[in-house]
């Protein structure tokens, strides 16, 4: 039977049970995940503090050298300062920052470069942590002792934006390992064709499926799985895999699944059904709305509630 049309009250062992293996998961992950965080982000420092002279020359020579640093240089000044709000209080680019922050690199293009740059580090030098960079002010090397707490703390500032994306990756690759494992188990293989071309009993990851919006304008849909059922009358699946260290970010995102389903609704009627694939944090009122729109389920732990959907006996 469908995960949805259950009694909401037997969901609750099956939520349980997520949680508590949600829980054991990130215990056993996580502090490996941090601490390969911690060790790019020194390393990232290093390389903003040696190319602008620990910041005793942050300009538009040295960030042109060097455009990670940017994104160090926003955590060094106090207190540290999200994209956003610099690209706002700067007046920067916004395109130009994200790019220099994100790639490490400058656009082949961008208009009045030199000037934009100019701009950053003009913004951001007067903001500099004076408790970390103590240096400055006297217009003086860092002692040694000085300049190794300056980059343990930024460090450790760094740390966490880049924890929490591989925090994200691990989730997902664990998903994938486990949906993978489980399709293949039972006789499905994998297929580079687009969804809709995919011969029956053959899946495939990452891919856009065409809808439309409300509005009626196309749109591709990113799917983090397709599979084409065994059985050829059964409708195209697309699952999303979603993992969840809390209750309460899923309820404010679960209306995202519901546009989804729409979409793939609007655009392929029965052609196309929209399923999940959830581990962790998800509770009854999530649960629940996603059955009040029609919206099915399999949990990491039991993934063979999606064989009537795949045409699996």
């Amino acid at each position: 039977m469908a995960n949805r049309l259950r009694d909401p009250v037997a969901w609750q062992p099956d939520i349980d049970g997520s949680v508590s293996g949600y829980d054991e998961w990130y215990l056993a992950e996580s502090p490996g995940m941090f601490a390969q965080a911690r060790g790019r982000a020194v390393v990232e420092v290093e390389d903003a503090m040696r190319a602008t002279d620990d910041f005793r020359m942050f300009d538009a020579d040295t960030l042109a050298a060097q455009p990670g640093a940017l994104f160090v240089a926003r955590m060094c000044v106090s207190p540290p300062m999200a994209r956003d709000r610099f690209v706002g209080f700067s007046g920067a680019n916004k395109s130009l920052v994200t790019t220099m922050e994100r790639d490490g690199i400058l656009p082949a293009r961008a208009h009045r470069l030199r000037m934009q740059l100019q701009v950053m580090c003009d913004f951001l030098r007067p903001l500099l942590d004076p408790g970390l960079f103590c240096w400055l002010e006297d217009n003086r090397a860092p002692t040694p002792d000085e300049r190794d707490k300056t980059l343990l703390v930024i460090g450790e500032r760094l740390a966490s934006a880049f924890y929490l994306p591989a925090l994200r990756n691990g989730q997902e690759a664990r998903q994938k390992e486990l949906m993978r494992a489980y399709l293949e188990a039972e006789g499905l293989e994998e297929s580079r064709r687009p969804p809709f071309e995919m011969p029956p009993g053959t899946f495939g990851f990452g891919r856009n499926v065409r809808v439309f919006r409300a509005d009626g304008e196309p749109q591709n849909l990113p799917c983090d799985c397709v599979v084409a059922p065994l059985d050829a009358e059964l409708p195209l699946a697309c699952i999303e895999l979603k993992s969840a260290g809390d209750f309460t970010n899923v309820n404010k995102r679960r209306k995202e699944e519901s546009d989804k389903h729409d979409a793939l609704k609007r655009a392929h009627g029965d052609r196309a059904v929209f399923l999940l694939q959830i581990f962790g944090y998800f509770g009854r009122p999530y649960l629940g709305f996603e059955a009040a729109v029609g919206i099915d389920w399999a949990w990491d732990h039991r993934l063979s509630d999606l064989a009537p959907y795949l045409g699996i006996t």
